[in-house]
């Protein structure tokens, strides 16, 4: 990884919390990078804050059939990982916005569920709901979940909008609302969730 030392103005895209606290952040360029986050406060989507830090680029394989970082980072729409990040000033998050109440609502939802099953049935159930990036599952899970050929039941799918759509349309019809009112909210559930 060749590396350079930076002073940069970002805001959090995303934030990941399962199985570690990772960002995705964007610069006052556009560059977008990844940020493995170790001993900091947890930050939400649309924080804004100044830091010094060192840029990570991805190097090309040097060998053939070797993963190709700089190809992935550049489908991602990556430049690159931040490492050593100093925090020099922290920005108040904005009063309200959709980004922010969404991932408020995940994160809720991740811990009410960490609360009420045990922990390989929560993640597993996460895994249903959200897709893998929210699960924190051991090898042997992750093993037996390929070996039976059930490693799709734990990624974004069709079965899973379905389930989610079947679900709130559901309970819309059961408020009586017009069919254009539970379109609109269908909708903005995918919006805010996938």
């Amino acid at each position: 990884f060749p590396s350079h030392d930076i002073t940069n103005h970002i805001s959090i895209l995303k934030t990941t919390t399962h199985p570690k606290l990772r960002y995705e952040v964007q610069d006052e360029n556009g560059n977008i990078f990844r940020w493995n986050a170790k001993n900091t406060p947890l930050l939400a989507p649309g924080s804004e804050l100044d830091i010094l830090s060192r840029i990570h680029t991805y190097q090309p394989p040097t060998n053939p059939g070797e993963f190709d970082m700089p190809r992935y980072a550049k489908s991602q729409g990556l430049l690159g990982t931040l490492t050593q990040v100093k925090i020099r000033k922290r920005y108040p998050p904005p009063p309200w916005s959709i980004r922010q109440f969404a991932w408020k609502l995940h994160q809720r939802i991740i811990m009410t569920n960490h609360h009420l099953l045990p922990p390989p049935y929560a993640d597993i159930l996460l895994g249903f709901v959200f897709g893998n990036q929210d699960i924190d599952t051991t090898e042997d899970w992750s093993d037996e979940f390929q070996a039976l050929g059930l490693t799709h039941l734990l990624v974004v799918s069709g079965a899973q909008i379905a389930l989610l759509s079947t679900s709130l349309l559901t309970l819309l019809t059961m408020f009586r609302l017009p069919i254009w009112a539970s379109g609109g909210i269908l909708g903005s559930a995918y919006a805010l969730f996938y």
